[in-house]
């Protein structure tokens, strides 16, 4: 999948991928295994000065839009539907520049059966016009390692003071960083596992 990202031609990746559909692979461990892995190892390629950042964005994109055409209808076996109708909201914080896992995140959720709202770029106050009618179960916040824990503790306060029975679960780079988090900003759990973050909301 690396390869074919990098590959000049344009039908590399979609060539690729109906050859690991073919092999047997489902759509959902291309979307939640194959291709974040292929993600990571263009950042390591570009880390270690063996990719240009311009050809690891324009890779990585090439394979963002490979995800959202894979389908969310089949969950392979292994992996259960939840046994309750849960409402999920996923914010990407304003200036966060990758969002690959937030989308991919979504795809997994609706693909277990969760209704889901992803909402781009957001805001603290921004927070307050996102379904002001509606009631989530959990809030993820899919922040980088970049952003300051001060926004995320002004975007987590205005979630709970619009939605104070969700769960508030914190996932992406930034839990890299190297401080309490849980002080800082005030979620109720961290975790970048999917299952681990979603048994929070029940």
């Amino acid at each position: 999948m690396v390869d074919a990202s990098v590959d000049p031609k344009r039908s590399a990746v979609s060539n690729a991928i109906n050859e690991l559909q073919a092999a047997g692979f489902s759509d959902f461990i291309l979307f939640s295994e194959i291709i974040p892995a292929a993600v990571r190892q263009l950042g390591v390629a570009w880390e270690e000065d063996d990719l240009s950042f311009f050809s690891m964005t324009l890779s990585a994109s090439r394979l963002q839009i490979a995800v959202h055409g894979l389908s969310e209808t089949e969950v392979p076996a292994g992996i259960s539907r939840l046994r309750k109708d849960l409402n999920l909201l996923i914010i990407v914080p304003e200036g966060t520049q990758h969002t690959l896992g937030a989308i991919i995140l979504g795809k997994i959720l609706r693909s277990i059966g969760a209704r889901v709202k992803l909402e781009m770029d957001v805001t603290a106050s921004r927070v307050h016009q996102i379904g002001a009618s509606e009631q989530f179960d959990g809030v993820f916040i899919s922040a980088s390692a970049n952003d300051s824990v001060e926004k995320l503790s002004e975007i987590i306060s205005n979630v709970r003071c619009n939605w104070s029975t969700a769960k508030v679960i914190l996932g992406g780079g930034i839990l890299s960083a190297q401080i309490n988090l849980d002080a800082v900003t005030g979620t109720d759990y961290k975790s970048n596992d999917w299952k681990a973050a979603v048994a929070q909301c029940f």
